[in-house]
């Protein structure tokens, strides 16, 4: 009842700020900055890619799923888990690899990344006509060092509904029921925002851009990064590796050009605003690349991931200021990663603060619970210890 009254009182409110509100036309945005898709010489015509259907199984992949889908001995299974079931059989000797496939090549060579994984799930999710939903996996991240790139692995999985669920009536749910398939689940996983199924497809192309740049084929990493940008022009990820393709190729305009593209539209990530602070010190322009500074700093990331890394990448750099500022905001999100404590340590005792170093590395102890690091830690925690005794001695 008290739901009920809640529900009529609002629309009255809804109601009245409609009658009172007076209507203005939308004026569109201006900007200043457009996207740069072309490549900037005529060293080397782009290559044509056409967009594949990630999803597409093979007749013979079809009806094998079928079969066992509706065989009488599995209708005691939902639907949903049915698929799940059928997964965990197929999947058993999935060979977890880095390689990014099609939904059909992963099933035929029963082996890929946690993205094919997900293409095989909506695949099949497709083939029985079940809702399906991706999610991100805010996870420790995976990093390549390939030349002088830095790699970084996302993760993502999948939610298979029922689909005879019914609601009943009075009752509110927190969500329906689902079935999850992931790749690999670890206990430190956090579960981020809902991804769409284009932007699983832009994943997609983000990744083998990615391969292209590793092997420098610059041409090729950029018309793969056009298709992922043909799902969604404003994908950060898909800008920032646009941006570097142009950079690596000697066309610091262009990428400048995409970074101004993305700031201009509130578009931005970590990596994107950072790559460009990189850009402006490589060319000594030290104010801008402040000014971005300032930008990473208020931007709202809720991966305690992302923020270790800028943090490892300042201490890397000698800004240990900095450094502890990443860490903090890492620990905000995440006060239970022991990296984040022992990062504060390693900062700390670069800015001379021991005591505040000690206590860091006591923490990240509290917090490790494997026994090779937790050992490390202690040696560490020792030296550190008898420092700290020392300046105190030397103060009296």
């Amino acid at each position: 009842m008290r739901i009920n009254n809640f529900i009529c009182i609002l629309l009255v409110l809804v109601l009245c700020g409609c009658q009172s509100s007076p209507v203005t036309e939308y004026q569109a945005p201006v900007y200043q900055s457009f996207l740069p898709t072309n490549w900037p010489t005529d060293e080397q015509a782009p290559e044509e890619h056409t967009e594949a259907d990630l999803f597409a199984l093979s007749d013979a992949q079809k009806q094998h799923f079928l079969a066992y889908f509706h065989a009488p001995e599995n209708a005691k299974h939902q639907p949903h888990w049915r698929l799940a079931n059928f997964l965990e059989n197929k999947l058993g000797n999935f060979d977890y690899r880095g390689n990014t496939y099609t939904a059909q090549q992963a099933m035929a060579s029963n082996s890929g990344n946690c993205l094919s994984l997900a293409l095989i799930t909506g695949a099949l999710a497709k083939v029985a006509g079940l809702k399906i939903e991706f999610q991100q996996v805010d996870a420790a991240p995976v990093y390549r060092l390939e030349t002088d790139l830095l790699i970084l692995s996302r993760h993502v999985r999948s939610k298979v509904y029922d689909p005879d669920f019914v609601p009943e009536k009075q009752m509110i749910y927190l969500s329906k029921p689902a079935v999850l398939i992931d790749y690999l689940p670890r206990s430190g996983d956090r579960y981020g925002k809902r991804v769409t199924e284009q932007d699983v497809i832009a994943m997609y192309y983000q990744n083998l851009a990615a391969d292209a740049l590793i092997e420098n084929d610059l041409i090729k990493a950029h018309g793969l990064i056009r298709l992922a940008l043909a799902q969604n022009e404003l994908n950060p990820s898909s800008l920032a590796t646009l941006a570097v393709i142009y950079a690596r190729g000697g066309h610091q305009q262009q990428a400048e050009q995409v970074y101004l593209y993305a700031m201009e539209r509130d578009v931005t990530s970590l990596e994107l605003l950072d790559n460009y602070r990189q850009l402006l010190i490589k060319q000594g322009r030290n104010k801008e690349a402040a000014q971005v500074a300032k930008k990473l700093d208020n931007t709202q990331d809720n991966n305690p991931y992302r923020w270790l890394k800028l943090a490892e990448q300042s201490f890397a750099e000698g800004n240990f200021e900095s450094s502890v500022s990443y860490y903090r905001k890492a620990e905000n999100i995440a006060p239970y990663l022991e990296e984040v404590h022992l990062g504060f340590a390693k900062a700390y005792f670069k800015l001379g603060k021991i005591e505040a170093a000690t206590k860091a590395l006591e923490k990240a102890i509290e917090l490790s619970y494997r026994a090779k690091e937790k050992r490390l830690y202690e040696a560490k925690l020792a030296t550190l210890r008898a420092i700290h005794s020392e300046m105190e001695s030397d103060a009296n």
